[in-house]
């Protein structure tokens, strides 16, 4: 009887022991230092439906110019006809994409799925832009829950008039990539070969 007691409180002890390692691998995401620097890299799947001829022209000239800014992201673009009639399938197929241009209407739809990576401060710390000049572009349905899910682009807005801009999936694997994608036409500067300092951003 007295084996199993000290058997039980043996397991007990290593459970515990292993919780406890487990946990201090888990520590709070520790702040950029001063001087570190980020490297923008990677594979980038960009998605524009319904695309007339001169939104595919504009938007071919954004990613000319982003990839001379950034020439360690590679970027592939797909222009399909219309929007599928499930339009989470752009995000949550097995063919996600990482960054998609659709309508400033469509943006409640996607943030109310749990769809999209908040911009915000990729605008304000990594690459130094005020996110205010982005907010005063940006209609309710660009802003959910007090985040910048969407960066409206003039430049792309459909013979219709409405407004289309860009979105990032939260699925991305490079988000670095696809922040600066979308914040690419509010970017002012981009730094030699796409590499940014940290920046503390303020509002002084």
């Amino acid at each position: 009887m007295k084996r199993k007691i000290l058997l039980v409180l043996s397991l007990i002890v290593l459970i515990a022991v292993a919780v406890a390692a487990g946990c201090r691998k888990k520590e709070p995401c520790r702040r950029r230092a001063d001087n570190e620097v980020i490297h923008v890299k990677g594979n980038l799947k960009i998605v524009y439906p319904a695309a007339g001829a001169a939104e595919q022209a504009a938007m071919d000239s954004l990613i000319g110019a982003f990839k001379e800014a950034y020439p360690d992201v590679a970027v592939s673009v797909e222009y399909p006809e219309e929007f599928p009639e499930e339009p989470l399938d752009l995000i949550t197929s097995m063919d996600y994409f990482d960054v998609i241009c659709v309508p400033q209407r469509l943006v409640s739809y996607y943030s109310d799925n749990n769809c999209l990576m908040p911009l915000e401060n990729y605008c304000r710390w990594v690459f130094g832009l005020d996110a205010d000049n982005i907010y005063e572009g940006v209609s309710e349905n660009g802003i959910v829950n007090g985040h910048l899910c969407y960066a409206p682009l003039p430049q792309l807005s459909g013979a219709d008039g409405g407004s289309n801009g860009l979105v990032v999936s939260n699925r991305t694997r490079y988000p670095n990539a696809s922040a600066a994608f979308a914040l690419f036409f509010y970017t002012p500067e981009v730094p030699e070969n796409g590499t940014w300092p940290y920046i503390e951003w303020t509002t002084d």
